[in-house]
């Protein structure tokens, strides 16, 4: 590892280094050139078209679960007044 001078503070710094550690001037050598950051924006994976398709399941379960309990809770209501009216007409 060699120390060279800083082009902008002119202190010594390592030829490794990528910024002066002193005044953050950008230091461009052959040995490791900068490359320039690419940045990807991605699209929804497949991880989170699951997990939305998943949380649209669970509603619809949901819902199913709902209605079916207030079809029940009126079916039950009308056979329960039938069972009790057939009691009252077998203890007669």
């Amino acid at each position: 590892m060699a120390l060279i001078n800083c082009t902008e503070c002119n202190k010594e710094i390592s030829d490794k280094a990528l910024t002066c550690p002193y005044c953050g001037n950008p230091i461009v050598s052959m040995q490791s050139p900068v490359q320039p950051k690419i940045i990807v924006k991605r699209n929804e994976g497949c991880f989170l078209q699951t997990l939305n398709m998943g949380c649209l399941l669970i509603l619809i379960v949901i819902g199913l679960i709902v209605v079916s309990m207030l079809f029940s809770s009126v079916f039950f209501k009308d056979y329960s007044k039938k069972l009790e009216k057939q009691r009252i007409e077998k203890k007669k």
